[in-house]
């Protein structure tokens, strides 16, 4: 008889579960894989509309939202993503025409907007512009991008300064520096670090959803991104940012699946809900997200686990509680409740018009939490489970588990 062959060496699952990503790095991290920097090959992705708009805020003080009627973003594992579609004909033209009005408007408001005196400043405009390149490019700006910004700049402001000066706008709008997220490091190939101004342009891509400003260049170029700690000084800087918002709650409600309020329900089922009350569950969702992300001992954990939450009168009647009124403030939360996954809104939003669902909450905590996409049922199989008189929904699904989908 042959000596079997055996597979690689189990790993202990420390409440792994076995998922897959988790378990693979179990086995990286015994089998010393991680002693030296692992990185994937880093998509070129475009800007999600988010950070399109937050940077034309951010850079022009142009807060028209342009970007809200773009091409809205594919999924990619649950999260908005221009990764892997490419940029249609209608796309580009959106991309030229929202260029042209933020340059317009530039023009007609250049004090406030760029800080020169009027169009006709060419030396304050072309240092604004290169100052605005910099930043738009997320922290990297070459030199001979530069010359070519200022060369055009100059080729039409003898004629026309506010032409000039729109044409600039548009220019860093339309860069593919600027659309897409460009980092190529230090270092000619293999596995090289990031410079600091592609640091800087990630932290504030990440936090802000937006560019960096000056505090955070300057720290690139002293070099104080060079090191975990002095990333740490600036993330924690961007996080206390109130720009943080935005960036924060976007990713917590497409983590959470809740982007929307929750809708839909039947009045006989569910006869406390209102869109009102949907309304208030999202914010309820948001705003717990930034108090555990803003404190200094707010971790994983915590955000599964809390006993309080923020909550108005509405959640706050929904929950057991009451008195309250229209504000949100920290409120205990009742023994069966706890953390995130608790809230009204991820409860809502993974459940059915008629009926909670087991089912729908259970792919939320494998898919989102752990990394563990779950198959479609196999045709044909069915998924219907009819509300019935004098048991839980738990049993009830419990029963349909034993049925057409005992072998799931």
């Amino acid at each position: 008889m042959g000596t079997p062959v055996l597979g690689p060496k189990p790993v202990p699952d420390e409440g792994t579960r076995g998922t897959p990503l988790i378990a693979l790095g179990e086995r990286n991290r015994s089998d010393g894989q991680c002693a030296a920097p692992m990185v994937a090959w880093q998509p070129v992705r475009r800007l999600s509309r988010l950070e399109y708009n937050n940077a034309v805020r951010d850079l022009f003080k142009d807060t028209t939202q342009p970007a809200n009627g773009f091409v809205a973003e594919e999924k990619v594992a649950g999260f908005n993503s221009n990764s892997k579609t490419t940029l249609s004909t209608l796309g580009a033209e959106q991309y030229l025409e929202a260029a042209l009005g933020v340059a317009e408007r530039v023009s007609e408001g250049v004090g406030a907007s760029t800080g020169c005196t009027s169009a006709n400043d060419k030396p304050c405009i072309k240092a604004w512009l290169g100052n605005t390149a910099r930043k738009a490019w997320r922290g990297s700006l070459p030199e001979e991008d530069k010359k070519q910004l200022l060369a055009d700049y100059d080729g039409l402001a003898s004629s026309d300064a506010t032409a000039a000066l729109q044409l600039g706008v548009a220019a860093i709008l339309t860069s593919g520096r600027f659309l897409y997220t460009v980092e190529l490091g230090a270092g000619a190939s293999g596995v090289v670090p990031l410079t600091g101004s592609e640091i800087a342009g990630r932290l504030a891509l990440t936090l802000w959803r937006s560019v960096p400003d000056d505090a955070l260049l300057a720290a690139a170029d002293a070099g104080k991104l060079d090191n975990a700690a002095g990333v740490q000084e600036q993330a924690r800087r961007l996080v206390q940012d109130r720009k943080a918002d935005a960036a924060l709650t976007d990713f917590a409600q497409q983590w959470l699946q809740v982007e929307r309020a929750p809708g839909g329900k039947d009045a006989n089922s569910f006869p406390m809900f209102t869109p009102a009350l949907g309304n208030a569950m999202v914010e309820e969702t948001k705003r717990f997200f930034l108090e555990v992300a803003r404190s200094d001992k707010g971790n994983f954990g915590e955000l599964l686990t809390a006993d309080y939450t923020f909550a108005n009168k509405d959640v706050g009647v929904l929950y057991g509680a009451s008195g309250g009124n229209d504000e949100f403030v920290r409120t205990p939360l009742p023994a069966s409740r706890r953390g995130v996954l608790t809230h009204a809104s991820v409860l809502a939003n993974a459940a059915h018009a008629l009926q909670t669902s087991p089912v729908l909450r259970g792919k939320l905590v494998r898919e989102q939490l752990l990394c563990d996409p779950v198959a479609p049922p196999p045709p044909g199989t069915n998924t219907t489970v009819t509300p019935m008189a004098g048991k839980s929904d738990n049993e009830l699904f419990d029963e349909h588990a034993k049925g057409s989908c005992a072998g799931c």
